[in-house]
């Protein structure tokens, strides 16, 4: 007579599922085993991340090949409400998302006690953020922030330059309620540099915000009882920090003419205009040569043809549309 023999003992050596085709880390990752012709229809299977704080999400694989949540954990992207409007006063906007089967009482502490932000209320340098001169050098760009809790504890604030995505100073841990944060950065003498607080609250809640110092070539402008300058005059004309840009001039004085030198790179104007028409023909150009701040660039020079004898003149000098 046949018998079946006693199966030898055996210990597992892991705690995870004897199958590979039960458990999954990732949602993306599940959906592709439900794809796959070694998968069934009506399979249960699980995704757990991790996240030790994740919830376990039970699925169950259709005839269509898609995943059907069947536990309590996170809902699927098909299984969701999407507020259209905002709701005044409340922690619900437009845009949020709202997991079908979420308890009313979530529902009502969202309309009724919403979370706030944290933010931040400051962000400056002793040298001062913004638009730079070329020529002025900053040994050391000295920032400070104040950030303030919103609804939960402040778990992280920093200060983080863009350019190397490097954290300037320590990052700061230890302000629940907020407060000010430091850090010095090397100096600076030419070209673009960003920085950029970042703060987080204990439920990733975040706030930011940028400044920048930008270091560039002035346009000059200026009225004056010559026909030439000297590149001493030159210099002492008006000067306007700005980037590409139309430019307003107001004239006063009599008998004297305009002079206006852009950067060669800004290119030609469109136009030149006062309030009433085109005043292309009335301009001289020429391109002059122009030290500042120790370096040396080009500009397109501007100069009225006929000296003007009246004040209060606007004129516009048109780069865009």
């Amino acid at each position: 007579m046949a018998t079946t023999p006693l199966f030898a003992p055996f210990q597992r050596g892991f705690s995870g599922p004897l199958e590979n085709n039960v458990v999954f880390p990732t949602l993306a990752l599940a959906q592709a085993y439900a794809n796959s012709p070694v998968a069934w229809i009506g399979q249960p299977i699980k995704v757990i991340t991790t996240n030790p704080t994740d919830p376990i999400q039970n699925y169950e694989i259709q005839r269509d090949r898609t995943l059907k949540l069947m536990g309590s954990g996170d809902i699927s992207l098909d299984e969701q409400i999407i507020v259209t409007v905002d709701i005044p006063g409340s922690g619900i906007q437009a845009g949020d998302i709202i997991p079908l089967g979420t308890f009313v009482t979530e529902v009502l502490k969202r309309l009724l006690a919403p979370e706030v932000r944290p933010s931040i209320t400051s962000f400056t340098s002793t040298q001062g953020f913004g638009t730079k001169e070329i020529g002025q050098p900053i040994s050391q760009v000295q920032m400070s922030a104040v950030v303030v809790r919103g609804t939960s504890n402040i778990r992280a604030a920093r200060i983080r330059r863009l350019d190397t995505n490097a954290i300037v100073g320590t990052e700061a841990t230890n302000i629940p309620n907020g407060g000010t944060i430091n850090a010095t950065d090397i100096g600076i003498n030419s070209g673009k540099r960003e920085w950029r607080v970042e703060v987080e609250d204990i439920n990733g809640m975040t706030a930011m915000h940028t400044e920048y110092i930008d270091y560039i070539f002035p346009v000059l402008i200026g009225s004056r009882n010559a026909d030439t300058l000297t590149a001493a005059e030159t210099l002492a004309l008006d000067r306007v920090l700005t980037r590409r840009n139309n430019v307003e001039y107001v004239h006063n004085g009599t008998n004297m003419n305009i002079f206006a030198l852009f950067p060669i790179a800004w290119g030609m104007p469109i136009d030149i205009r006062d309030q009433s028409m085109s005043l292309l023909t009335a301009y001289q150009h020429s391109v002059v040569p122009v030290t500042i701040g120790g370096q040396n660039t080009t500009y397109n020079m501007f100069r009225t043809i006929n000296r003007l004898w009246i004040s209060n003149y606007r004129v516009h000098f048109i780069f865009d549309n």
